[in-house]
């Protein structure tokens, strides 16, 4: 699956609007670690290796469009994950991983709530990073095919231009995180065209 995700800075009226309108689904709370080696080699190609408390996923960017709508597609299954890194697939991936030079660079919990506004899914996330808590809004569509992309972000701006919620553009948590914490991992992906300064 492709996730078409736009990440938007809050408001509180646009909290209030959200929680008026659309359904709510579930609060939950999970840590994500981060792997990459010291190179920062799957970073630097907009590559996101995560687990999610006991799972693993890699998320790979597609492109990202002028108006700051992310594209990624989504592998969940550790075989596939192995392939995709080019790791062998008959070790357990947290053992490759270590094996292969890959380590966790970064973790920290994120309190969601979740709602649903037709097939949109809006996640209202806080992450406690430690010393600092970081808010933002995330308004996700999946697509099976990259010729839905178009159509999907469509979707999520006439959904914020109806609404009257605001489409000023967050920066994702990770990216706050190494700005706060991996000051060096940070200008690297902003030298590279991954994140924005």
């Amino acid at each position: 699956m492709i996730e078409v995700e736009k990440k938007i800075a809050i408001r509180e009226k646009d909290l209030l609007r959200i929680r008026q309108i659309a359904s709510f689904v579930k609060k939950t709370s999970f840590t994500d670690t981060y792997f990459d080696t010291k190179e920062y080699r799957l970073t630097l190609d907009n590559v996101w290796l995560r687990k999610r408390e006991e799972l693993f996923e890699l998320k790979v960017g597609i492109k990202k469009s002028r108006d700051i709508v992310d594209h990624y597609e989504e592998i969940t299954k550790e075989e596939e994950i192995a392939r995709s890194l080019l790791l062998p697939t008959t070790t357990k991936l947290e053992k490759a991983l270590e094996e292969n030079g890959f380590f966790p660079f970064c973790s920290f919990t994120t309190t969601r709530e979740t709602y649903r506004f037709d097939d949109l899914t809006i996640d209202l996330d806080a992450a406690d990073f430690g010393t600092m808590t970081y808010r933002l809004m995330e308004c996700e569509l999946l697509v099976s095919k990259p010729q839905e992309i178009p159509l999907a972000e469509q979707k999520i701006h006439h959904f914020l231009q109806e609404q009257q919620i605001s489409s000023t553009p967050a920066s994702g948590k990770i990216a706050i995180y190494l700005a706060a914490n991996r000051k060096e991992h940070y200008q690297a992906l902003v030298k590279a065209g991954v994140l924005r300064s």
